[in-house]
């Protein structure tokens, strides 16, 4: 699939739990189909040295509230929305190309859900999000340092007197 020149078009919707969390769709451009955001899983494959990236999101902060999952940030749930997009686009080319058969698409999933490949099977997965959350270990809320930034120290401020 060749996403050059895509404008990648996201939208969010916000909840107030205790406080507010994000999920988000994404439209793919080509076919009109909606992907909502999943619930990450670690990504088995290794992180490029000189990348540098945020929190990754099988260690962000989720919610799951009516079937949805909810992030702590738009990004975040932005993210997730076009992981699980990919998710499925990787598992379609899969049943298309007989070469890539036996390929570890556990390996290559970036989303707890499994893959679909239609929106109406989708419609119909029913998906246990408490044992996917349980298997990914709750609701996270791990405190990450970004790879690749520096460390900030807070300045010791001293007061003036005149």
């Amino acid at each position: 699939r060749n996403v050059q020149g895509w404008h990648m078009k996201f939208t969010v919707h916000s909840v107030q739990l205790e406080a507010k969390f994000y999920s988000a769709t994404f439209k793919d451009p080509m076919t009109k189909e909606v992907f909502r955001s999943g619930l990450g899983c670690k990504a088995l494959v290794d992180r490029h040295p000189r990348v540098k990236s945020g929190a990754p999101l099988h260690l962000a902060e989720a919610r799951i509230e009516d079937g949805k999952v909810y992030y702590r940030t738009k990004k975040l749930a932005e993210h997730a929305a076009a992981a699980r997009a990919i998710d499925c686009y990787i598992f379609r080319e899969l049943k298309e190309d007989a070469s890539m058969i036996g390929a570890d698409t556990e390996k290559l999933k970036l989303c707890h859900e499994e893959p679909y490949e239609s929106e109406s099977e989708r419609d119909a997965q029913q998906v246990d999000y408490a044992a996917l959350m349980a298997k990914r270990g709750g609701y996270v809320k791990k405190k990450h340092r970004v790879v690749g930034r520096p460390r900030h120290r807070k300045r010791k401020r001293f007061a003036t007197v005149e």
